[in-house]
């Protein structure tokens, strides 16, 4: 070894000036010589070897030193060499030449003659002594090598070099780190020019081979070590090599056990190296079929346990191990220490090669358990403790911060990803494999449990769903072990993961919920602020629609009796929420309809499109912020005020989605107060019946997607509100008022506890009047505004505004700047300023604190609005009646201008009704009528007859032609699930009713106007149709208002039985007349000349006596011819014969049967009395008294009749003695109807004998309209009661909520009835039309609620009368019945023509 070092130092000196000479390597290993050093065997020698030397010594500038080599060589190959030495030094006189080619030429002769049969070891020893001493021979990077490779044959035959094998090994190793030292030549340029480092490896190579018994323990020790040393170089260079020698010292030669870590080390580092994995297997499992492998499995658990290893050598180590488990061979001989690996693997990962090296460590932890001694093993573990942290630590290793500089170009970041993908799938394997084992004890499960919450990135769908399930309250109990670490590590791994899918974090989510509600209930402080903090945060950083309406609800479930800094932190995350949400993912939004307003509020969240989690519904934040103020309104004055507030600044942000916004005007807009400006939520919005002018109602056909503009672009989307069978907020309004909230500023014990209205209704205004309001939130405010303004107790200190409401309507009207709805709406600007006229309306009611100029310009508003708009005709007429109420002042300007135009939409579809009940009820507001001067009255029975026309010509048309079937719809291809028959449905009511209004008008002129207009009147009314024919209707009225013209007897009830008017000794002569129009009867006292005359006309029965005067006695006939026989039809013309009735019972039972018929219309109509809270029949029935306002309400309704021994029409009410129906009922009575109640408060109740009021039931069950005084506070139910005849109800319900306490105890000042409000709407039954001016709420002041209320329910009575009848033909009015039975009685009385011949 000596000897070498001191040969090699000249050597090393001199090496970097040396040029490189270039090698082909063969396939055997053996170094070839250069190409110009190759000899041809084409060409034999011809000249002695000595001559050829000679040649070369020769100083010819001009020969061919290439063909002297190849001739050169040639001869030695081919003759023996005689004199070695002289041949070598031949050769050693050229390696002194600096010529390169006389150098080649050199080393070939020596290459050539090293193994000639001449050439003894001992001469091949000198040689290679020789040139080492050389000092010529420097140019020669690799020259011992070299030397070696020529004169060993490439390490086989080492005769002679048996001395310096102890030392030659590491001088070849030395020499190769020598190569890697050089400064000069990149690595890049080794690699390709294939210089001696691959020789010197291929030579240690052989000369283990095929030398092993010349080695000692030392020397394969020292080699293994040099190989160690080096192990970082050679994996650059030729790794291949280094496991070819390994595998040849393991086959070849005695490995001693202190050289196995080395050796083992050497071979795991190879083994992270590219394309080595299948030859440092093989070399592997060499060392795992000796007795080593005990050694070499240390050695690798010790590369897992040394924190100073290299990262490359533990990765290495880990799929070594893992091949070992694998091998089948294998396994089963080694004894290995599971926990003690497990201990090992569990190590921080070292961050360079963090990912692969993790990605190794869970594949040999997966190996490990699935193998069954190894799952034994596992299972009679206390715990799985130590595998648990080498899953954790192995699973949690590879950061994402490393893919950070990664990039798709080189491919590393693919690597990345494909090598976490691997880990992804083993942590899965693991997992599944530990589930499956069986017999596992309750602590595995547990630590099982943990281990693949710590790892749950990283499990599919069904183990994470199965791992949540693992922390459901039947399996999981907070006190046992760190359960509030591994709540955060849920929430962190589930709830903030948003890449998770969405039913696992949901799941997560109810986890999470259900530990913070057992926290709360076992006062664990700590616990319940965590759950807390945990959403809290989640909330503020989620971008999933639907997720953070899970979060929501969530957090409401736990902010009820929350301290006020727990408050605020959840409502300021609300409001962020509510502010920064990310609204641009078009996914389906959860739905929010309204409710029914005949179903009962239930706290239900749906959607139409996805079906909701009943435990875990999805709410907006917004719906978060609606409930924690109707929460906080029951007692806590500054939270509601602070929630309020930021309700309202979240409405003033222009570009909110219409979800969040429509959301918190859902809240709002429910907000009321009652009589002592108390607030309180509505469960209903009452909204319902406007909504479906907008198509808002879940059955309608015409409701369609709108578009939505987001930055994602143009959408579908579902129509953020409706009304159905799903309620429309979070959870039920609280049913109690507030403790603390006003609506007006009035301190309430030094306290201001006002609620800021004021910015609310500025808050609509502005939102009404902008250009930019999403269509969905417009339609929702215009709908709804006007059920809360009617409320005006909420709004008693805000007329201000109110004015500018009503103003912006008008003037949007006014100017036809009317909002456009989008097309997909199916609806129209008509519909709209349908909606808009609705809130005009309400507005009326706050009329008493206007100006008269803007009571004026609401008047003038509704008039255009009669033929602007097709869908705003019928809204403005019954505004119009309203009007004439509450505005008669405004309206008598324009009273004749109004009446005008209402003769152009009398004959509009729906219209006459509606029109024709207006001018009923203004006939009978005497200060109305009186506006009318002159000819001015004709408009008004102009009106009726353009109806009339109108009506009798298309009659007339119909018999021509086949009546259309089936319901009006606007598209011919849909029909309107929610059509509602019409009032041209039974066109003989709105036909009679106009006759009737001309009655009614007549009879409220002057005498002298009666007169004037009687002529014209009768001309229009007696004009024939176009079949030539006069309505029996017009005839009778006709009759009627001659008669009235005539200064006939008022009509009135005629008594049961008719008594004398005088008292007379002997019988009078009787002789009864009938004629086509009248029958005459005339009743003479011959003893005191009284003549009694009856005349019984359609219209009405007419009494008159005198006294006669004549020289001849009284006789019926002689009194006829003088006075009757010219007049008794009338004014009307009669060709047919007057005839004398016999006196006989058939004629006495005629003329009783028509005095039967009243030529009165006799109505009746229930009231009834609903007390605070009642909703059942029996309890509502049984009431005997009611509010104050409701008795003044009664009062005005008609006047009060004694029922006792009462021998008049009272419509079925008890007369007898026993009063069962009570002492006294109200009754309304003008010339020509009579309007009987059945009061249910003013009779008797007894609930021992009727419990269920039955008595009460049979009267107002049998009564087509019902009048509801509703102060129970609640939505009145059409259907509590049940009837086959209940038709219509009128509600009046007073604006302010009232309890039974307030309504006694309130102070009455003087006029404080008739300054209240009452909002008034008329419900009718579903296959019912609907026909009153109160279809929609409408707002009236105590000082016209009877009349009004009492308009309503005589109209509504008389339709129902013909609606009752339908399909049973024509119901004849009772003067056309009284005009038919005159007309049957004279038929039948008419003498036969064989009489009058006799």
């Amino acid at each position: 070894m000596a000897l070498l070092r001191g040969l090699r130092d000249p050597y090393e000196r001199n090496f970097l000036a040396a040029p490189r000479p270039r090698f082909n390597r063969s396939a055997s290993s053996k170094v070839s010589l250069p190409l110009s050093l190759a000899s041809s065997k084409s060409e034999k020698p011809q000249y002695h070897l000595k001559n050829l030397l000679r040649e070369i010594d020769a100083d010819d500038p001009e020969k061919d030193l290439v063909q002297l080599q190849q001739r050169i060589c040639d001869s030695i190959d081919e003759f023996p060499v005689p004199d070695v030495l002289k041949v070598f030094h031949s050769a050693e006189t050229l390696l002194r030449e600096d010529d390169l080619t006389k150098t080649d030429l050199g080393l070939g002769i020596i290459a050539k003659l090293a193994f000639k049969p001449e050439c003894t070891p001992a001469n091949r020893l000198h040689f290679f002594y020789t040139l080492y001493h050389d000092g010529t021979t420097n140019r020669y990077t690799d020259f011992p090598s070299y030397l070696l490779t020529i004169l060993s044959d490439n390490g086989r035959q080492l005769e002679g070099f048996e001395p310096l094998l102890t030392g030659l090994i590491p001088a070849l190793l030395h020499e190769v780190d020598s190569e890697f030292a050089l400064k000069d030549v990149k690595r890049s340029e080794a690699r390709a020019s294939g210089l001696p480092i691959s020789t010197s490896l291929d030579l240690v190579n052989n000369l283990v081979k095929y030398n092993a018994r010349f080695f000692r323990d030392s020397d394969i020790t020292a080699l293994i070590q040099g190989m160690f040393e080096l192990r970082y170089k050679l994996a650059f260079e030729d790794p291949e090599r280094i496991c070819d020698i390994l595998g040849t010292l393991i086959i070849y030669t005695h490995i001693p056990k202190e050289a196995v870590t080395n050796a083992t080390r050497t071979l795991c580092f190879l083994r992270g190296r590219k394309g080595l994995e299948e030859k440092t297997s093989r070399t592997f499992s060499y060392f795992m079929n000796t007795h080593l492998k005990d050694e070499t499995i240390e050695s690798l658990l010790r590369r897992f346990e040394d924190e100073e290893t290299c990262p490359k050598e533990a990765a290495g180590a880990a799929a070594l191990l893992e091949l070992s488990l694998i091998n089948a061979t294998t396994r089963y001989s080694i004894d290995l220490d599971i926990n003690r690996l497990m201990d090992a693997l569990a190590r921080p990962v070292p961050e360079d090669i963090a990912s692969a090296y993790a990605r190794l460590r869970l594949e040999l932890v997966k190996v490990l358990v699935d193998d069954a001694e190894m799952q034994q093993k596992l299972l009679a573990a206390p715990d799985w403790i130590h595998i648990q942290e080498a899953i954790i630590q192995n699973a949690k290793a590879p950061l994402e911060s490393l893919a950070v500089g990664l990039s798709k170009e080189d491919g590393s970041l693919d690597r990345f990803m494909k090598d976490r993908e691997n880990r992804r799938e083993t942590v899965r394997g693991v997992i599944s494999c530990l589930e499956h084992l069986e017999g596992i004890s309750l602590q595995q499960s547990r630590t099982l449990r943990r281990i693949a919450l710590y790892v749950a990135p990283w499990l599919t769908e069904q183990q994470s769903m199965k791992l949540i399930s693992a922390y459901q309250p039947s399996s999981f109990r907070i006190s046992i072990g760190n359960w509030l670490g591994e709540i955060r590590e849920l929430a962190n791994h589930f709830i903030f993961n948003t890449a998770c899918h969405l039913t696992l974090r949901q799941k997560a989510l109810k986890v999470i919920k259900s530990a913070w509600r057992t926290a709360q209930q076992l006062g664990e402080d700590e616990a319940t602020n965590t759950c807390r903090d945990l959403i809290l945060n989640a909330l503020d950083n989620e971008t999933n629609y639907t997720f953070r309406g899970n979060l929501v609800h969530v957090l409401l479930c736990f902010t009820v009796g929350v301290s006020d800094s727990i408050f605020c932190r959840t409502l300021e995350v609300f409001v962020k929420s509510a502010r920064t949400g990310c609204f641009h993912e078009l996914i389906e939004i959860p739905f929010f309809a309204e409710p029914d307003a005949s179903v009962d509020p239930k706290p239900e969240i749906g959607s139409q499109h996805r079906a909701q989690d009943e435990d875990l519904p999805s709410i907006l934040p917004d719906a978060g912020l609606v409930v924690l103020l109707m929460r906080s309104s029951v007692d806590q004055l500054e939270r509601s005020r602070r929630v309020y507030t930021e309700m309202l600044q979240l409405l003033a942000i222009a570009e909110r989605p219409a979800e969040a916004t429509v959301m918190l005007l859902r809240g709002l807009f429910r907000i009321r107060s009652d009589l002592d400006h108390r607030i309180f939520f509505l469960a209903n919005s009452e909204g319902e019946s406007l909504a479906k002018v907008l198509h808002r109602n879940a059955d309608s056909p015409f409701l369609q997607s709108r578009r939505s503009s987001l930055q994602s672009g143009i959408s579908i989307m579902p129509p953020v509100w409706k009304y159905g069978d799903i309620h429309g907020l979070p959870e039920s309004p609280p049913t109690t008022v507030s403790a603390v909230l006003r609506s007006e500023s009035k301190p309430v014990d030094g306290v201001d506890c006002s609620l800021d209205m004021r910015s609310w209704l500025e808050t609509i205004i502005q939102m009404m009047d902008s250009a930019n309001c999403d269509w969905e939130v417009y339609s929702y405010i215009i709908v709804h505004v006007g059920p809360q303004v009617s409320n005006q107790s909420l709004f008693a200190e805000n007329i201000y505004e109110i004015r500018l409401l009503r103003n912006l309507v008008c003037a949007k009207i006014q100017s036809q700047t009317i909002y456009r709805p989008p097309e997909t709406s199916n609806l129209r600007q008509g519909d709209v300023a349908l909606c808009l006229y609705h809130i005009l309306t309400t507005c009326i009611g706050y009329h008493w604190r206007f100006p008269r100029k803007e009571n004026v310009d609401t008047v003038t508003t509704l008039v255009k609005g009669l033929t602007l708009w097709d869908r705003t005709t019928i809204a403005c007429v019954n505004a119009l009646t309203l009007s004439c109420y509450e505005l008669p002042i405004s309206l008598s300007r324009d009273l004749v201008r109004i009446v005008a135009q209402m003769s152009t939409i009398v004959t509009k579809s729906d219209s006459a009704i509606h029109v024709l009940e207006f001018l009923a009820g203004l006939s009978r507001i005497d200060e109305l009528v009186n506006q009318f001067h002159g000819d001015e009255i004709k408009t008004v029975f102009g009106v009726c007859f353009s109806y009339i026309d109108y009506a009798r010509g298309k009659k007339f048309d119909e018999q021509n032609r086949a009546k259309p079937t089936g319901p009006p719809t606007r598209n011919s291809s849909i029909v309107d699930s929610n059509y509602r028959p019409s009032t041209e449905d039974i066109p003989q009511y709105v036909f009679a009713l106009s006759y009737h209004v001309i009655t009614f008008w007549f009879l409220a002129l002057s005498k002298e106007d009666q007169k004037r207009h009687f002529p014209w009147m009768e001309q229009r009314l007696l004009s024939p149709d176009q079949s030539g024919q006069v309505q029996d209707e017009a005839i009778v009225t006709v009759d009627h208002i001659w008669r009235v013209t005539e200064d006939k007897d008022v009509v009135k009830p005629l008594p049961l039985a008719l008594g004398a008017t005088s008292e007379s000794s002997a019988d009078p002569i009787t002789q009864t007349w009938v004629s086509e129009y009248c029958i005459l009867t005339i009743k003479c006292h011959l003893d005191n000349g009284l003549v009694e005359i009856t005349e019984r006309r359609s219209s009405g029965t007419d009494e008159s006596h005198f006294v006669y005067s004549g020289t001849e006695p009284p006789s019926p006939d002689l009194v006829y011819q003088e006075r009757f026989a010219s007049t008794i039809n009338g004014n009307f013309k009669s060709d047919l014969e007057v005839v004398v009735l016999p006196i006989t019972d058939a004629t006495r039972r005629a003329l009783g049967i028509f005095d039967r018929i009243s030529p009165i219309d006799f109505f009746k109509a229930g009231v009834i009395y609903i007390g605070e809270n009642q909703t059942h029949e029996h309890e509502i029935l049984a009431n005997v008294s009611g509010s104050p306002d409701y008795n003044l309400f009664i009062a005005g309704l008609g006047e009060r009749v004694p029922l006792k021994n009462n021998r008049e029409n009272v419509a079925g009410l008890d007369t007898s003695e026993g009063m069962f129906d009570g002492r006294s009922t109200l009754r309304h009575s003008d010339t020509i109807t009579t309007l009987n109640y059945h009061v249910t408060t003013m009779m008797p109740t007894n609930r021992e004998m009727d419990p269920q009021c039955t008595r009460k039931k049979s009267h107002i069950g049998n009564d087509y309209v019902n009048i509801i005084f509703n102060n129970s506070g609640l939505e009145f139910d059409f259907n509590t009661f049940p009837s086959q005849f209940n038709y219509v109800y009128i509600v009046v319900v007073p604006e302010a909520r009232q309890t039974f306490i307030q309504t006694r105890t309130r102070s009455h000042n003087p006029g404080w009835y008739e300054d209240s409000w009452f909002k008034v709407r008329v419900l009718t039954r579903h296959d019912f039309p609907d026909i009153s001016s109160a279809a929609e709420t409408v707002v009236v002041s105590g000082a016209a609620l009877s009349s009004y209320v009492r308009n309503l329910a005589l109209n509504a009575e008389e339709f129902c009368r013909v609606w009752g009848n339908r399909g049973m033909g024509e119901l004849p009015s009772t003067w056309r019945s009284r005009w038919q039975q005159i007309k049957m009685l004279r038929e039948r009385n008419v003498p036969k023509k064989e009489d009058k011949v006799g």
